[in-house]
């Protein structure tokens, strides 16, 4: 059965890809939900390396395709219920009149690809984005010295690549009534997830909170530039990757996206200086 497949374990099921082999608790009923789907494309598994997307945005209880085929989650459901929408995302979000998960599919199924990435990068704004936050939670890897410090992304990468799983399990969700939603709702071209975490240099996510902090700076393993009378602290020569912007803005990284707008966000030595700018003008097609 499924020959060649890699085995995985995903939390108390276990599946060969997407093919139900074994389960525990002798739970049918979510046995036969899973086996009913076999036109939801993609897989079960949310680690293992056999074509899989790895989302590094952990969620107890399984991922989001899981949650709807448990029975965990379903359209009726608010908002507040899709994984890293918490109450402030929440009170946004109800703000522009949705209220549920079905209200945020509905809402966005006519858009495009692009204007579904501007909705959501705007509607997902991280209430302290390009500040740096003390978090001893977030170590790196190339120096312990600077666990504790992040420079906060401009769009909260978990939320939007659990709304952006909600929207690809709606689309391919032939019985749409059974797991709570209106109607059939459409995503033929939905944007990619953001970056994840493993891809973002250890560099960016602390460096540039060590501005002014020459000592601090070079025991984290950045570097340290002077350049035109100005000081800057830099990730390590050959890091690249940073925090991607919002739509239609600049990133952490100045090169990553040159035709950007840069909307009065400074940079040094090609990256972001932190600091606060404010929260960009939510999308009026949410109106």
């Amino acid at each position: 059965m499924g020959g060649g497949y890699k085995s995985c374990q995903c939390y108390h099921y276990k599946f060969l890809c997407g093919t139900v082999t074994h389960i525990h608790n002798n739970n049918s009923h979510v046995v036969n939900l899973i086996k009913s789907e076999i036109q939801i494309q993609g897989t079960v598994c949310t680690s293992g390396r056999t074509g899989m997307e790895v989302d590094t945005c952990r969620v107890r209880l399984g991922s989001v395709r899981h949650r709807f085929l448990s029975g965990i989650l379903n359209g009726g459901m608010p908002v507040m219920a899709v994984p890293y929408i918490g109450r402030f995302f929440r009170n946004r979000i109800n703000e522009r009149g949705i209220h549920t998960i079905d209200d945020l599919v509905q809402r966005l199924s006519p858009l495009n690809r692009d204007q579904i990435d501007k909705a959501l990068s705007q509607l997902l704004q991280n209430p302290r984005k390009n500040r740096c936050v003390n978090s001893p939670h977030v170590p790196m890897k190339h120096n312990p010295a600077a666990d504790g410090f992040y420079h906060v992304a401009d769009v909260n990468r978990c939320a939007y690549n659990k709304v952006i799983d909600v929207l690809r399990f709606a689309h391919r969700a032939i019985n749409f009534e059974r797991y709570g939603f209106s109607h059939r709702a459409t995503f033929p071209n939905l944007p990619p997830k953001r970056r994840m975490g493993a891809a973002r240099d250890d560099g960016s996510r602390s460096c540039g909170c060590y501005h002014g902090r020459r000592r601090q700076c070079l025991a984290a393993g950045c570097r340290w530039n002077v350049s035109g009378g100005q000081t800057h602290c830099l990730p390590p020569a050959g890091q690249t990757k940073g925090f991607e912007g919002l739509k239609d803005y600049k990133g952490q990284r100045q090169e990553e996206r040159p035709s950007a707008a840069q909307g009065g966000l400074r940079y040094r030595g090609g990256w972001r200086v932190p600091g606060d700018i404010p929260t960009r003008a939510i999308t009026a097609m949410f109106y």
